[in-house]
């Protein structure tokens, strides 16, 4: 009998033990930040944005956004909202097409720009994966007052909610920046 009370004892205090490192092991991993990046996300938003360690974080407006610096104004934001009822269910194509016109009226000189990831899809959109779903990436150029700029615009609908992912810069600086935008969209994650 005092062996098997000595055998429960260690096993109680082997699964506290296991429970204890993975709740330790789970908060390290909440709280991870890949190397040369920083966390430019909010509790309030449901998703993790990482920028680089030298750009600039902005949540003063609400959305989630960041920039390169004081000099180099190249900069991303993220937002996100929910779809109107009857556009809950939604796909990217029709999304893009709804706003598309509204778009052009804003920016009248807006261009898409024509872009390639394989030999079958030469034309805007590319389609990728953004946290494992799927979205869509869009690059066009348009003008805001009076300066020319390039955008990036990656659109994903998840569960009734829109989100867009915006790099804008001028475009003498958008290849400068396209490396560490594209670390910026790998380590991106839904909060499950």
């Amino acid at each position: 009998m005092y062996i098997n009370n000595k055998k429960s004892i260690k096993t109680v205090l082997l699964v506290v033990g296991l429970i204890a490192i993975l709740l330790f092991s789970c908060a390290e991993q909440d709280n991870w930040i890949p190397k040369g990046m920083k966390k430019a996300s909010t509790e309030a938003v449901d998703y993790t944005l990482f920028v680089p360690d030298g750009w600039t974080v902005d949540i003063s407006t609400g959305v989630v956004s960041a920039y390169v610096s004081a000099l180099d104004r190249s900069n991303i934001t993220m937002i996100a909202f929910n779809l109107e009822n009857e556009n809950s269910d939604m796909t990217i194509d029709e999304y893009w097409e709804k706003y598309e016109g509204e778009m052009r009226t804003t920016f009248p000189d807006m261009e898409m720009e024509h872009e390639s990831t394989s030999a079958e899809d030469g034309m805007n959109p590319v389609s990728m994966l953004f946290d494992g779903f799927n979205a869509k990436k869009y690059v066009y150029t348009a003008t805001v007052t009076e300066v020319k700029y390039k955008y990036m615009q990656v659109i994903c609908i998840r569960g009734g909610i829109a989100y867009i992912f915006t790099y804008t810069s001028i475009p003498e600086n958008f290849d400068t920046h396209l490396e560490e935008v594209d670390r910026i969209l790998e380590t991106f994650s839904f909060n499950k």
